[in-house]
């Protein structure tokens, strides 16, 4: 490649026709004449080109680099695969010039003059066209990356299929009558710029900001706007038909005879803003919306209305089934018999609302402030209700069956006559709650806190208590029947005349608790905690108590039948005649019991711990006891018959006029004990220790009673 380094040299190649091949280095050619300059496959480095007059120039796969052209005149010029790295265009004319297939890094053209200027296939990076003047220009597949345009004019221009990457700087731009359809200006800046009757449609505004520009007459038909800013923005007779404006502003903007036809409002700011003559509806509405106005028995399903600004604003009769009012400002509205199935109400504020008759069917009510809210005869069913502060909201007969109520606040709030059926209040709290007679059938009330509420008559059949707080609770005469309360804290809690039936209470703690009357038949009670509880009359036919804490309760009268009492614990109670009839109690413990007159027929009580006890009087016909402890119980006037007693232990007990006839003593222990009186009729003990026994008077085997007992009739 030839260099040339002098002007004289570039003449006399110039006037032999034109350049190829050349490099042009260090030149100056400020102010030098050289129109129709043809040139091609060449390199200009650190050339001075300022004030040049350089009118339809034609250049072909030129590179510029470090050149100076401030204030050159390049109209009408022609480049094509032109590379210009920090060209300084400032104050240049590059009217009607076209330019294709254009590279520019770190130009600038402040104050360049382009009108009509036609731009294809190009690329800018990091330049500057800083109040330049393109006016009329026309750009076709151009990219942006960095680029400064603040106070630059654009107006008529058309951006076609054109791009900006990083930086769209457009603050105080001329951009009237301009084209910019479908364009991507997201994050773009056009603050203060001057965008009349500019074209919009289309393009994508996400987060862009007009405040303060000018869009009269603007089409913005169909743009999205999400969350761009139009504050203080004139767009009086501007069309938003169509269009996106989620979380915009638009406060203090002028929309007069604007056009805003099934726009999208979610979260829009219109405080303050100027909406005469403009016909507001909302996408796909089926009414018209005016929002200085009550929206009373107005039809917007499934609109989107998120943000809406309707504070005491009169809804009665309105029918917004599905509406999107998250973030809706509705505190002391009238919502009454207003229809908001499935309404996305997330974050609204519905402080001091009148809900009297509202629909609010799978409404979707999270993070929504409800404070002094009235809910009168309302459907929720299904609502969504999670995690809100309910303590302050006034309910009265409110279905509320299936409402998604997980850690919600209902302490002190008074449900009385409403239904929960099947609701889920898992982790709730409605501590002191008035909960009677309320519906609480199917609900799930896992780790839910109800410690001191009033359940009275409540329905809590098939509800899911586990490991829900009681404490101190009212539930007299409710309806537990199928209900799961496995680890359930009741401690305290008045229960008298509860319906226990089929439920299952595995771990609960009933400490303290007056179960008075209540029907625990079947009761699955593995584990529970009853001790000090309050158990007069109570029926356990077929429970499942195993392992369960009974210790020195007063179970009186008490009907064990039949159930599961295996390593429970009932030391020092009162029972009384207690029946235990086929009972289990294998590894049970009853130490110092009063168990007096109970029956124990059939029982099951191997390795069981009856040391101390007082069972005057009680029956063991058929019980097993093998390897159970009765050292030091009191056991006069016992029958035993048929009873398995191997390896039990008897040392030291009193055991006077007790009857063993045909029971099995092998290798049991009657160490010091007294057996005075007792029947011993048929009594297999091979192995049993007699050590210091007193056997005054026993009855041995009666041979003719043993052969009457193995006749069988011919």
């Amino acid at each position: 490649m030839e260099r040339i380094t002098d002007v004289e040299t570039l003449k006399a190649r110039l006037a032999a026709g034109g350049l190829s091949n050349v490099r042009l280095e260090g030149l100056d050619l400020s102010g030098v004449e050289l129109d129709r300059w043809q040139m091609s496959n060449a390199e200009i480095v650190g050339v001075n080109l300022s004030k040049a007059k350089l009118t339809s120039l034609q250049w072909q796969h030129v590179a510029l680099e470090d050149v100076d052209a401030t204030d050159a005149q390049l109209d009408g010029a022609q480049l094509t695969e032109v590379r210009l790295t920090r060209v300084l265009l400032d104050q240049s004319v590059l009217a009607r010039s076209t330019w294709t297939s254009v590279r520019a890094l770190q130009a600038s053209f402040g104050r360049a003059r382009a009108e009509g200027w036609v731009v294809g296939e190009s690329m800018f990076t990091e330049c500057a066209f800083d109040g330049g003047s393109f006016e009329g220009s026309g750009l076709n597949r151009v990219l942006f990356v960095r680029c400064s345009q603040a106070n630059a004019r654009w107006a008529s221009t058309t951006f076609d299929e054109v791009a900006w990457e990083e930086l769209i700087d457009f603050q105080g731009a001329d951009l009237r009558e301009a084209r910019l359809l479908h364009a991507h200006l997201e994050r773009g800046s056009f603050r203060g710029a001057d965008l009349t009757d500019a074209q919009l449609r289309g393009a994508n505004l996400t987060r862009a900001d007009f405040s303060d520009a000018k869009l009269d007459g603007a089409d913005l038909e169909s743009a999205n706007c999400t969350q761009a800013s139009f504050l203080g923005a004139k767009l009086a007779g501007a069309n938003l038909v169509g269009a996106n404006l989620t979380g915009a502003s638009l406060e203090r903007a002028d929309l007069e005879d604007a056009s805003l036809g099934e726009v999208i409002l979610q979260g829009t700011r219109l405080t303050s803003a100027k909406l005469g003559g403009t016909e507001l509806t909302v996408a796909d509405p089926g009414a018209a919306v005016d929002l200085g106005s009550a929206l009373e028995r107005a039809r917007l399903p499934e609109a989107s209305l998120a943000g809406l600004a309707a504070r005491g604003m009169n809804l009665t009769d309105a029918f917004l089934a599905g509406a999107d009012l998250s973030g809706a400002d509705l505190a002391g509205a009238n919502l009454t018999r207003t229809i908001l199935d499935e309404a996305n109400l997330q974050r609204a504020n519905l402080e001091g609302a009148l809900c009297e008759g509202t629909s609010l069917q799978r409404a979707d009510l999270r993070d929504a402030r409800l404070a002094a809210a009235r809910f009168s005869s309302a459907d929720l069913e299904g609502a969504i209700l999670r995690g809100l502060d309910l303590r302050e909201v006034t309910f009265q007969s409110v279905f509320l069956g299936g409402a998604q109520l997980q850690v919600a606040r209902l302490d002190g709030v008074d449900l009385r006559g409403s239904v929960l059926a099947g609701a889920n209040l898992t982790q709730g709290s409605a501590v002191g709650a008035d909960l009677s007679e309320v519906d609480l059938s199917g609900a799930d009330l896992r780790g839910a806190d109800l410690s001191e509420a009033r359940l009275d008559e409540a329905d809590l059949s098939e509800a899911n208590l586990e490991s829900a707080r009681l404490v101190g609770a009212s539930a007299v005469e409710a309806t537990f029947e199928g209900a799961t309360l496995s680890a359930m804290n009741a401690e305290r809690a008045r229960l008298a005349g509860a319906e226990f039936r089929g439920a299952s209470a595995s771990g609960v703690r009933f400490h303290g608790a007056d179960l008075t009357g209540c029907d625990l038949d079947g009761v699955s009670l593995e584990g529970a905690v009853l001790d000090g509880a309050q158990l007069e009359r109570v029926s356990m036919e077929g429970a499942s108590l195993a392992g369960a804490r009974l210790s020195q309760l007063v179970l009186v009268d008490i009907d064990f039948t039949e159930a599961n009492l295996e390593g429970a614990s009932l030391d020092e109670s009162d029972l009384t005649r207690a029946c235990f009839d086929s009972a289990r109690l294998a590894g049970a413990s009853l130490r110092g019991a009063l168990a007096r007159d109970a029956e124990l027929s059939g029982a099951d009580l191997r390795g069981a711990d009856l040391r101390g006890a007082d069972l005057r009087g009680a029956r063991f016909e058929r019980a097993v006891c093998m390897e159970t402890r009765f050292e030091l119980a009191q056991l006069d006037r016992t029958q035993w018959q048929h009873a398995d007693c191997r390896k039990a232990r008897f040392a030291q007990t009193r055991c006077r006029y007790a009857d063993f006839s045909h029971a099995r003593l092998e290798l049991a222990d009657f160490t010091d004990a007294s057996i005075d009186g007792s029947i011993m009729h048929e009594v297999r003990a091979d192995g049993a220790v007699w050590r210091n026994t007193s056997s005054k008077d026993v009855q041995p085997s009666d041979a003719n009673l043993s052969v009457a007992e193995r006749f069988t009739p011919g």
